[in-house]
C-alpha cells in the first residue's frame, strides 16, 4: 500500500498569525481554511484570539494523533486499557483540537474527514465553522470552574463488595458505563457549557444551531444505535450472560450517554441569552428521541440542564465537588429502578 502524500501550505491568520495546513488530500480543504481564518477574524474582533500559529491537519482519519496519544500514554506508564478507550473515543470525532494551557500561541486542529463526510458535516460551510468556532472556545472560555473541574475525579463504590470498596477501572459494563458517563456529563461539562456559550455569544449562534439541529435529525439521534444495542442484549439474555435488569440498566445509560447530553448544548444556548434556540433543539430532542425511550433519560435530560444552568465562573474546589455530586445524583437514582445498589463518589 502506497502511503498517501503530505501536502503542507501556509496562510495569513488574525492579528498577524499564521495557519498552517497539513493534508493528505487537498480536496476541500480550501473551505476549512476559510472557515478557520473567519474564526480567528471573530474571536479576534471580541480581544480572544491569542493564537499566533494553528497547524490544521486534515487528514482521512484521526490514526495519526491516535498514534501520538498511545505512544504518550506508554511513556507515561498509563494502562493500554485507558490507552484504547480514548483512541474509541478519538475515532468518533469529527474534530479535535490540541493545545497546552501555559502557552496559547500555538495550538493544532486535527481534522478527520472521513468522519465528517459520515455524519453530514464535510461539504456543509455553517457546521465546519461551528466545529471549529467551538474547539477554539474551549481554551478561550478557561476559568477557575473548568480548572477545579478538570481535578476533580470519580469511582464508583459497590458496597456489595466490602467496605465500600472502589470498582476499578475497567469492571463490569455498567460500571464502565457509568465511569463514562461521570466523565462526560460532570467533570468535562464544565468546559463543554462554558466553550459552547463562549462561541454562540462571539456570533456564532447560528453555525451551532445547525450543527446541533444536524445531530437531531436524520436518524442520528442515536435510536438505530440503541436498537442494535438492544438485539445485542436480548441475545445475551437468551444465552445466559446477561440479566434482564442489567441489559435494561445498560439500554438506558447508553440513552443518557445519546440524549441527556444535549443539555451541554441546550444550556449553553440559554446562558447565552438565547432562549428560542434553547426551546427550539430541546423540542426538536423530545421529538426525535426522547419521546421515544426511557422516561427516566428525559428526566436526567431536565436535571442535567438546571444543573449547567446553575454552573458559575468561579467555582471553588468545594463548590465543585457539591456541584458534581448533586449533577450525577439522578443518573444513580435513575439505576436503583432496575436493581442497582452502587453508588458514586467525587474527589479531588
Amino acid at each position: 500500500m502506497v502511503a498517501a502524500q503530505v501536502l503542507t501550505s501556509k496562510h495569513p491568520l488574525a492579528n498577524d498569525g499564521e495557519l498552517i495546513v497539513v493534508v493528505d488530500d487537498d480536496t476541500g480543504a480550501a473551505r476549512l481554511v476559510t472557515a478557520e481564518q473567519r474564526v480567528a477574524r471573530v474571536y479576534a474582533a471580541h480581544g480572544q484570539w491569542p493564537h499566533k500559529r494553528v497547524n490544521l491537519f486534515i487528514f482521512e482519519t484521526l490514526q495519526p494523533l491516535i498514534d501520538q496519544l498511545k505512544r504518550a500514554s506508554k511513556a507515561l506508564g498509563e494502562s493500554e486499557a485507558i490507552a484504547l478507550a480514548a483512541a474509541a473515543v478519538l475515532e468518533s470525532k469529527p474534530m479535535v483540537q490540541v493545545y497546552n494551557l501555559a502557552d496559547l500561541s500555538e495550538c493544532s486542529i486535527f481534522v478527520n474527514r472521513a468522519q465528517m463526510m459520515r455524519l453530514g458535516m464535510w461539504k456543509d460551510d455553517a457546521i465546519v465553522e461551528a466545529l471549529l468556532a467551538r474547539e477554539h472556545a474551549q481554551p478561550l472560555s478557561e476559568n477557575a470552574t473548568t480548572r477545579v473541574a478538570r481535578a476533580l475525579g470519580a469511582v464508583i463504590i459497590d458496597p456489595a463488595a466490602g467496605n465500600g470498596a472502589a470498582i476499578p477501572s475497567g469492571g463490569g459494563p455498567v460500571q464502565q458505563a457509568l465511569e463514562h458517563l461521570a466523565h462526560e456529563l460532570c467533570l468535562h461539562a464544565p468546559q463543554q457549557v462554558f466553550a459552547n456559550e463562549f462561541a454562540v455569544r462571539a456570533g456564532f449562534g447560528d453555525a451551532l444551531f445547525a450543527l446541533n439541529r444536524l445531530s437531531l435529525t436524520g436518524g442520528r439521534a442515536g435510536l438505530v444505535t440503541r436498537a442494535t444495542l438492544k438485539d445485542r442484549l436480548d441475545t445475551e439474555i437468551a444465552a445466559g450472560r446477561q440479566t434482564e435488569d442489567g441489559a435494561a440498566m445498560l439500554l438506558l445509560l447508553a440513552s443518557i450517554e445519546a440524549h441527556a447530553r444535549v443539555a451541554l448544548e441546550t444550556s449553553a444556548f440559554a446562558r447565552a441569552g438565547n432562549l428560542d434556540d434553547a426551546r427550539a433543539l430541546e423540542d426538536l430532542l423530545w421529538m426525535e428521541a426522547l419521546s421515544k425511550t426511557e422516561s427516566e433519560a428525559g428526566t436526567v435530560y431536565r436535571q442535567l440542564y438546571g444543573s449547567y444552568l446553575a454552573l458559575r465562573p468561579q467555582m471553588n474546589e468545594e463548590q465543585m465537588l457539591a456541584w458534581a455530586t448533586t449533577s450525577f445524583a439522578p443518573i444513580m437514582i435513575a439505576i436503583t429502578g432496575y436493581g442497582a445498589r452502587l453508588t458514586a463518589s467525587f474527589h479531588y
